[in-house]
């Protein structure tokens, strides 16, 4: 009898200790499924930045500083002047370049976004659309476009192993033009934005980050957004690449693609010859025209 309730009370003891596990494991996967995203790498953060003072916090936390600062998230939450304020001390202490909020800001963010509209699955920017002629004749098959003189192949993170040799170097700059134009002149932001437009993929897809780049659409509003505040646009996207350098080299990337199915030919369009992106507000993805 000993023995059988020594027994007993073995197996009652097994069955509290997986009972234990097995609410610590359905909190644990609770937690997993309410935990927000905290963009805590300096890729992550750049990448979701939508305007100046979410580029400058970027900055100020790929710094190493800013430890007061709320997780990205909800810093992203605030309203422009809010953002300023919370930013302004850190962003003083590394003399990041920081503007305080315009009186018309929520006007100016009012006109950018009535710009955009949606046709046919096909968001439109009536002031900054691409003057590239349309993917008529394609097809978009997810991981390939396929067209008459030509198959365009995704291109998304990339391994550093692959990457050349000198990607990540110091000597590796972006290399956006300086705008010199009429700010007021449309032809000149049009002519200068696609020029550079190109230019920021192509050293997107050098430092092998082509699935975290950003539509035209906000690389639109951001050169607006930073020349307003009488900031240099081109300056302040190479500071932004020298930490994307540096975060690319001392952490892995994801180089697997969600969302592809969400995507229709009517998002896409020829930048170049050999490039195309297909941009459905969500996501924007990289097409390159197979030279094999």
């Amino acid at each position: 009898m000993r023995n059988v309730g020594q027994k007993c009370r073995t197996s009652n003891t097994y069955a509290m200790m997986i009972s234990i596990q097995s609410r610590h494991y359905l909190v644990a996967l609770l937690c997993c499924f309410l935990i927000k995203p905290s963009y805590s790498s300096s890729i992550d953060c750049f990448q979701h930045a939508q305007n100046h003072y979410e580029l400058a916090y970027c900055e100020i936390k790929a710094r190493g500083e800013g430890r007061q600062l709320p997780d990205f998230i909800d810093f992203k939450n605030n309203a422009a002047l809010t953002q300023y304020l919370l930013i302004k001390r850190d962003a003083k202490k590394l003399r990041i370049p920081l503007q305080p909020v315009s009186a018309n800001q929520h006007i100016e963010r009012r006109q950018v976004k009535a710009v955009r509209i949606v046709a046919k699955d096909k968001t439109i920017d009536p002031g900054a659309e691409l003057s590239s002629p349309e993917m008529t004749g394609c097809a978009y098959e997810s991981t390939t476009i396929s067209c008459r003189h030509g198959v365009y192949r995704l291109i998304g993170n990339r391994n550093n192993r692959v990457l050349g040799r000198d990607a990540l170097d110091a000597d590796n700059r972006l290399g956006l033009a300086a705008f010199h134009g009429e700010p007021n002149n449309q032809t000149d932001v049009l002519r200068y934005l696609q020029e550079n437009y190109v230019r920021y993929l192509e050293g997107m897809l050098r430092i092998g980050l082509g699935g975290v780049t950003m539509s035209y659409t906000k690389f639109h509003y951001l050169f607006h957004d930073i020349q307003r505040k009488g900031l240099s646009f081109h300056q302040r996207f190479e500071t932004m690449y020298a930490f994307l350098k540096k975060d690319k080299a001392n952490n892995a990337v994801a180089e697997s693609l969600q969302g592809l199915n969400d995507i229709s030919i009517a998002q896409c369009m020829r930048l170049k010859p050999n490039i195309a992106v297909c941009d459905n507000v969500r996501l924007n993805r990289i097409y390159l025209l197979d030279q094999t």
